[in-house]
């Protein structure tokens, strides 16, 4: 089964999109950019879910320190976040999102975009 790390800071949030994905994929979670950073490391996601505005380390700046590492700058990452203007967006791709979704989304948004990516 492979495997997903959902980084969001609201508990709400992080559940529901746990939710969404835990019948298809093992799913591991984290608030933060800096938890993220060290989950990765330990799970070795396939893919990442990201929310782009989180505190501690948000996810442009988890993009970059992941992009350092060569083992882990191939794992598509999906940022989810509120910000949807377009100079946000090519922001977020620079820096190695493969997808967008903006909140609201729904569960069929959120898996069709996964499925796009992890399903090579």
């Amino acid at each position: 089964m492979k495997k997903i790390l959902v980084v969001e800071d609201d508990p709400s949030l992080l559940e529901l999109e746990k939710s969404i994905l835990e019948d298809l994929y093992t799913v591991v979670t984290a608030e933060n950019g800096k938890e993220a950073l060290k989950k990765v490391k330990e799970e070795s996601p396939d893919l990442i879910v990201l929310d782009l505005m989180m505190p501690v380390m948000d996810g442009l700046q988890f993009c970059e320190e992941l992009k350092k590492e060569k083992k882990h700058e191939n794992i598509p990452i999906v940022m989810v976040t509120a910000k949807n203007k377009r100079e946000d967006m090519e922001e977020g791709y620079l820096i190695g999102a493969q997808a967008y979704i903006f909140k609201p989304f729904t569960a069929d948004d959120l898996l069709k975009v996964v499925e796009l990516l992890i399903h090579d």
